[in-house]
Order: C-alpha cells, then structure tokens, then sequence
C-alpha cells in the first residue's frame, strides 16, 4: 500500500540554499513532545500558586485562561469543563467515562525586582539621568496526567523573565501583570508543541547539475523550471529520465525529493538510499537521515493521534467489528455485563456495544431493561464468575441464540476489556478479545 506523507505542498517553489537553489517548501505534522496518545478528553484544571498578592492571583488567572486557550486552539482535544471533574473528582466518581487526561500545573516562583541607576550624561553640563528598571521573572510547571491509570504522562517546567526600562520615572515603567502576560504567551507555542500534533514548515532544496555538459545542464534546468511551474509530476519524471540515461547525481537527488512529494515517502527513501549507497556522499547521507526522521515521525502520528489507540473507545470499537463479523444474519443476541467492577464504566461499554448492535442490520439486540437478563447479571457479579452451562440456561430463558458476556479484569494500567461470545445452542465459546483499556 503506498505510503502517503503527512504534509501539505505551499502554492509556490521559492528560491531557496545557494544563488538559483530551488526548493518546495512543505508542511510537516510532527508528533507532540509528551506521548498524549489515547487522550481526546481533556480537562485544564485551575492552576494553584503559593503567593498571595494580588499580582499572584491574577497571573495564575491568567495562566490559567492561556494554556485552557491554547488547548482548545490545538483542534485536537475535546476540552471538559474544569469545575465538572473537580466535582465528580470530590464525590469519588470514576472519570474514565467522562475524561481522559487532565491538565495541571502551578506557578513556582513569581518576583518583580525594582532597580535604578544613574547614567552620566555625554554633555557635562546636564545632570545624570536616573535609570530605571523592572525585571519580572515567572517560574511555572505543567503535567499531563492519564485517567485511566493515574499515571503523569510527563511534565515541563518554565523559567521566564522581561525587562522594562525608564528614564527619570519609575511611573512609565511597564506593568507588571503586562510583563507576565507576555511573559506566559511565549510559552504557548511551547505547550502547544508538548501535547499535540503541531505543524511546521520545511524546505526541500533540490540539486543543480555540476556537469560541463551543456546538454545535461539544460536538460536540468528544463527539470527545474518544471519544479517552479509547479508541475511536479512531470518534473519527477524528467529527473529520474536524466538519472536513468546519465547517472547524474543531481538528478538522482532530485529524482528521490519529488517522489517525496509526489508520491511515496517510503519510496523516496529507497531511492536515496540506493544513491548514497552508490556515491557515498554525504548530502545524499543527510538527506537519507532525514527522510528516515521524518518517516518515524508521520508513522506515528498517524498510529497514536490519528486513530484510536489503547483507550476504552478503540477497544470497544475493536470488540464490536470483531462479534458483528461473526455473527450470522438474524441473530438474537444478549449483551450481558458480568464484572462487578467499575460499574460506571462497564455501564458505557454495554451502551456504546449495544448502540453498535442496534445500527447492525439483521442483528437483534435484547431490551437492557429484561428483568431476567437483570437479575442473572446480578448472579453472575456477586458470584464473581461464570459458568458455560449457567449462561447457557441464562440464554434460553431470554431466548436468543448468542451471548455476549463483557467484563474488566485487572486494575490500573494493567486493566482489561474482556469479551467473550458464547453460542447458546452449542455451549461453546466462540470467540474471546482482551483489550487493554
């Protein structure tokens, strides 16, 4: 299957390294510094600070406004309301259903540091003139912290400072709630970058010949001015037409960048690497690394923040494709919760299964509200097990022909769906999955 690169070609080649160097600049999604993977739900919790100033309490407002801004502008989480979990969080409520990761941090260290000076002036006739000075220093930290096991995903820490200066008057120096304001906006790109998928733009600087063939020479630039036209696919072919018939290094460098562009990253990487191998150069070499770099970083993006992974949803998800595929058509099928653990979060595995089943055509799914499927769910949790032949009778009773069984085994970050398909005329367990959740 090709492999399709994460970035986005600009509207123009520029003039780029060197006098006539052109290059493509493109856009690269890049994966987050702190593995937040599995984290769409997210919650920016109040920031705490030990000083008790006014200017303290309105920085940690601040702070705490900017970094809720600047993970809402990301696109890539669903921001939960902060006050909502702290209640859940008093009552001991399970959160898994409700958020996935939360957001928290606190200022450190908050100082503002007042200082003059005299400067004599150049003309000895004019008095010195008093220098005045404000330094603001911010020490802050913030971590990402995992729901479902409790676990700090990871953390960062700040450390920040602005000047302002006056002549004659202390009067005109710069607020200091101002200079922390910016002083915290420089650091949104930052967090930004910490905990989503960001994006940045590169440039990939094509060869020039440096053959005394004129004829190859011209040939090039016909390549290149293809590249500026912006008609990369027939440039791509032009490239690798010279490199084939030439063995021109510049061609093959530049035959292996366009297939970047235009087609496969993995296929570019084969190419350079077959010309580094082949000339032992080192921009070739470079420029292999990178690709290399850049393949690691697209593959990962697309394997953690793109689809679901290792969260309740993607193992539900999983579960559900798994049992409809097996199942025939016309089948009358129980869900049955069985784990006497979690309760809350058991609840929305059963829903979000059975809001599956019910979209299913020729699947019917049993009422939850059966008062026998009730009270052999009952059974089987207090029991703390089940058995084949229980189930089975349980099937009868309710009168369909299979059994979905689910339950949560283990605890923490070793914690596990497990569903189980059970064949009620036959008392064989068809199918089983254990998902880490």
């Amino acid at each position: 299957m090709r492999h399709i690169a994460r970035f986005v070609l600009c509207i123009s080649a520029a003039l780029g390294l060197g006098a006539c160097a052109t290059s493509i600049t493109v856009q690269v999604t890049k994966p987050p510094n702190m593995d937040t993977s599995g984290i769409k739900r997210i919650a920016v919790m109040p920031f705490s600070t030990t000083g008790y100033t006014m200017l303290d309490r309105q920085v940690v407002q601040e702070l705490t406004s900017a970094v809720t801004e600047t993970v809402l502008q990301t696109g890539h989480f669903t921001l939960i309301d902060a006050a909502d979990v702290a209640r859940r969080q008093s009552m001991r409520e399970n959160l898994v259903t409700y958020v996935d990761g939360i957001l928290t941090g606190e200022i450190t260290s908050l100082r503002v540091n007042d200082s003059s000076r005299l400067q004599e002036s150049k003309n000895k006739d004019e008095k010195p003139t008093i220098v005045w000075t404000r330094e603001v220093s911010l020490d802050f930290v913030y971590r990402v912290s995992r729901i479902r096991d409790n676990s700090i995903i990871a953390q960062a820490r700040k450390s920040v400072w602005a000047t302002s200066t006056s002549y004659d008057t202390k009067d005109h120096l710069e607020v200091p709630f101002v200079m922390a304001q910016r002083l915290i906006r420089s650091q949104l790109s930052n967090l930004a970058r910490d905990i989503a998928p960001w994006t940045v733009q590169e440039r990939r600087v094509l060869v020039q010949e440096t053959s005394k063939d004129k004829a190859l020479k011209q040939r090039m630039k016909d390549a290149e001015r293809l590249v500026k036209e912006r008609s990369y696919r027939p440039a791509l072919n032009a490239f690798s037409a010279i490199y084939a018939e030439t063995g021109s290094f510049a061609a093959g460098y530049n035959t292996a960048i366009m297939t970047e562009i235009v087609d496969s990253l993995p296929e570019a990487i084969t190419l350079m690497g077959r010309l580094a191998n082949a000339t032992s150069n080192s921009r070739a070499a470079s420029e292999l690394a990178r690709m290399q770099r850049t393949l690691a970083e697209t593959e990962t993006v697309a394997a953690k923040f793109t689809e679901p992974s290792g969260t309740v949803d993607s193992a539900i998800k999983q579960a559900s494709k798994e049992i409809l595929v097996r199942l025939p058509a016309g089948s009358k099928v129980s869900l049955l919760n069985v784990s006497s653990v979690d309760a809350g979060l058991m609840d929305y595995v059963i829903a979000e299964l059975s809001t599956a089943f019910i979209n299913a055509q020729g699947i019917s799914l049993i009422d939850r509200q059966n008062r026998d499927l009730l009270e052999a769910e009952q059974r089987f949790q207090l029991s703390g097990a089940v058995d084949d032949e229980s189930a089975v009778s349980i099937g009868h009773l309710l009168g369909v022909d299979t059994l979905v069984m689910c339950s949560i085994a283990g605890s923490g970050s070793l914690r596990r769906l497990v569903v189980q398909m059970l064949s009620v005329e036959t008392g064989e367990l068809v199918w089983q999955v254990s998902q880490e959740i």
